[in-house]
């Protein structure tokens, strides 16, 4: 997608449609962060946030979990 399609899509189908946000929340997309969506954002005074995926380490704990499965499968 085109900045110009994103700022279509922010104008046309949510601030027309729905009512002005106060922030939007996206994730790191370029066509998110570029100039022509952040002047949309700056003019319309909506707050604008990236946020970011969250990954917890598992250490192992999974993998274990399937381990022991595996096991007790055998056996029957």
């Amino acid at each position: 997608m085109t900045q110009k399609v994103v700022k279509r899509f922010i104008k046309n189908d949510l601030i027309y449609r729905y009512a002005l946000p106060i922030k939007l929340i996206t994730d790191n997309a370029n066509n998110l962060n570029r100039k022509l969506i952040v002047e949309l954002y700056t003019n319309w005074r909506i707050m604008h946030f990236n946020s970011s995926l969250y990954r917890p380490k598992m250490n192992g704990t999974v993998e274990t979990t399937k381990k022991i499965s595996r096991r007790s499968s055998r056996k029957w």
